[in-house]
């Protein structure tokens, strides 16, 4: 899951970085900022049993109802105004199925560059902690 109000990640993500869930619920998710201080070690893992830093699936679904209603409110007065909507929910799907390639290599949401190669894109290092995504290295 990649957003309901932020970058949110499951447990499979945290499988994939850290060889272990932290102990996150399979339907409950974390920010992908608890993971990147989790990573640098500047959070101990054991934050992931901590409410605060975590989002149920109660929290979940709310959230994604509210935003389905102001999506719909949205909508509403763009059309009122004769308006277009960019549906940039869809869009990052696409991103998804069809990643766009940038210098040849394909922009996914895990990029080949980790910390093995030591590069998370062509002209910055980012030592310390896997950069399989661009925005760890903004």
């Amino acid at each position: 899951m990649w957003a309901v109000s932020g970058f949110w990640v499951d447990r499979n993500f945290l499988i994939s970085r850290f060889g272990t869930d932290l102990g996150l619920p399979a339907t409950s998710r974390t920010s992908i900022v608890t993971v990147l201080l989790i990573g640098i070690g500047i959070l101990d893992p054991s934050v992931i049993q901590n409410p605060n830093f975590v989002l149920d699936a109660a929290e979940l679904s709310a959230i994604s109802q509210r935003i389905d209603i102001f999506n719909q409110i949205i909508f509403a007065v763009a059309n009122y105004f004769g308006q277009g909507v960019a549906d940039i929910h869809t869009r990052f799907d696409q991103f998804i199925t069809t990643p766009p390639v940038v210098l040849g290599v394909p922009l996914t949401h895990i990029s080949g560059w980790t910390l093995q190669s030591g590069w998370c894109s062509p002209f910055r290092y980012c030592p310390r902690f896997h950069c399989e995504r661009v925005h760890y290295c903004l």
